[in-house]
């Protein structure tokens, strides 16, 4: 049997790579979906997202790993995933956010602040009277906050996730 030769390894995993890879969509919509579903898979997982938050904290994955209490192994898969997925970057041995983890990640803790808004409203609008609506009304105008869209600002005021 001859000697596989890293030259031929090399080879082997290209073929492998090109006859496994997903044909070129001519549809940019579908690109764009197909981009979005898979920055959501990455993500699935609570200790993914801790992963992230404590690379936005320049925290080591040694660090985060004790943080999250999962396997190093598993650390690192996701940080993968994460890289590959344009969401973190690696610098010599530092990992840090991409700007696109930077704004997925301000998307996730502006989403978290909505459902708990929405679950305080709800739970306040269910009071009797109209004890509740004032009670809503008047944390709006402390959060100011009215019925447009949250702003950047008040995501990074309302804090980390």
């Amino acid at each position: 049997m001859p000697e596989v030769t890293e030259d031929m390894e090399r080879e082997s995993e290209f073929i492998v790579q090109f006859f496994d890879r997903e044909e070129p969509s001519d549809d940019p919509e579908l690109e764009e979906l197909e981009r979005l579903s898979n920055i959501f898979s990455v993500l699935d997982k609570p200790a993914k997202l801790k992963v992230l938050t404590g690379i936005r904290r320049g925290k080591s994955l040694t660090e985060i790993k004790e943080e999250v209490d999962v396997s190093g192994t598993s650390v690192h898969n996701y940080v993968n995933e994460m890289i590959e997925a344009d969401l973190v970057v690696k610098d010599n041995r530092e990992y840090h956010l991409s700007s696109l983890g930077e704004w997925v990640l301000m998307a996730v803790e502006g989403v978290d602040q909505v459902v708990k808004y929405y679950a305080i409203k709800t739970t306040l609008m269910e009071m009797p009277g109209e004890l509740g609506e004032e009670i809503v009304d008047q944390a709006l105008k402390d959060e100011n906050i009215g019925s447009s869209e949250l702003s950047i600002g008040d995501l990074k005021k309302w804090g980390e996730f």
